[in-house]
Formats: C-alpha cells, sequence, structure tokens
C-alpha cells in the first residue's frame, strides 16, 4: 500500500514473486488489525475476560513481528537495483516501523498483565 503514495521510479523488473510478497504482507497486517478490533468488541460486549483476549492478542502481535520482518527483507531483495523510491515512501516507511515499535510495547504489556498468577505469589502481586 505505500507505494501508491510516490511514484516510484522502476528501472527493470522485480522478482516474479515480489507481487504475491506483498500482497501477504498487506493482508496479514490488515488481518492483524481486524483480529484487535474484534477483540476490542469482544471485550466490550461482556463475552470474553479481558485477561485471555490480551494474552492472545500480545501473542499473535509477538509472532506476527517476524513474519513481516522476513517479508520485508524478502520485499527489498525482490526490488534490489530495479526499483527507486522517493522520500515519501521513505518517510511512510519510517511511520511504519514507528507504528511496529508501539504495537510490540502494547503486545508485550498484554502480555505482562494478563501473565497467569500463581497461587504461591504474594497477596501484593495479585
Amino acid at each position: 500500500m505505500i507505494w501508491r503514495f510516490d511514484p516510484v521510479e522502476v528501472v527493470g523488473r522485480p522478482a516474479g514473486w515480489f507481487g504475491p510478497v506483498a500482497r501477504a504482507m498487506d493482508l496479514m497486517q490488515f488481518g492483524i488489525g481486524v483480529l484487535g478490533g474484534l477483540a476490542v468488541l469482544a471485550q466490550r460486549s461482556g463475552r470474553f475476560r479481558p485477561g485471555p483476549a490480551a494474552r492472545a492478542l500480545g501473542l499473535c502481535v509477538l509472532g506476527s513481528f517476524p513474519v513481516t520482518v522476513a517479508l520485508y527483507a524478502a520485499m527489498l531483495a525482490g526490488t534490489a537495483g530495479v526499483v527507486t523510491v522517493g522520500v515519501p515512501v521513505l518517510g511512510l516507511t519510517a511511520v511504519s516501523w514507528a507504528v511496529w515499535g508501539v504495537q510490540l510495547a502494547v503486545a508485550w504489556r498484554c502480555l505482562l498483565v494478563s501473565r497467569p498468577r500463581r497461587a504461591w505469589a504474594p497477596a501484593r502481586c495479585r
């Protein structure tokens, strides 16, 4: 999606698998957003306890990060020497990675606040 914001100068053809990899990246990121939205709606409806939903979302986001990095690296490799990008694409890429930083911090927080409590834990830790 980021490529739509800046006319990109193409000096050759990207690898044949570039399109499917880029589409997989878009679909995965869209899917994570939909799951997050559904979890918020489910919690507001009172059908799910907050702890398990927060834990599941945290694990989902943390698990998708390495996949995103791998897909991003594949996309870079598939366009090396073929595509030149402008400042808008570089800026949007930086914003995208900053958003990932926030998502990772929130996912980590979700895991911390939803961790299972042990019966032997002191009362102040519960």
